[in-house]
């Protein structure tokens, strides 16, 4: 094998290592992302939770407010106690909805690496393979 043979095949086991390397990239990308998501998901779950215990601690607070002050719930003091759950059912939403955005942000970004990645590999091979003939026709 002559120089030209050498030379044909470096790029071409370099066109291989790059690819490989594109294929590995991608899959810790993707392997991120999913990890991401999961902890996305956590973080809604314990957001949730802590509007939920704080939107109970308000309630018992105004209960016992009004316990003792010795008014019934009825009419203004029912009121606010119903405006303070509305609040915090509204805020446990709003977390709920921004977290899902992210997620379907993270999702969408996951299907586009396959697609991208092998555009890239294949793009990839051909220009080795350009190269290879180039070397082995100037050698």
């Amino acid at each position: 094998m002559g120089l030209s043979g050498l030379a044909v095949g470096a790029l071409a086991g370099g066109t291989l290592l790059s690819v490989g390397g594109q294929k590995y990239g991608a899959e810790a990308e993707k392997n991120a992302l999913k990890f991401n998501a999961a902890q996305l998901r956590q973080q809604k779950a314990e957001r949730d939770a802590d509007l939920v215990r704080q939107g109970e601690q308000i309630a018992a607070s105004n209960r016992v407010a009004t316990a003792k002050s010795g008014v019934r719930m009825t009419g203004s003091p029912l009121e606010v106690a119903a405006a303070n759950a509305a609040q915090i059912a509204e805020m446990r939403m709003r977390v709920a909805r921004g977290i899902d955005a992210e997620l379907a942000l993270n999702a969408s970004r996951r299907e586009t690496i396959s697609p991208r990645t092998g555009l890239a590999m294949a793009s990839e091979v051909l220009s080795g393979t350009g190269q290879a003939v180039v070397a082995g026709a100037t050698i």
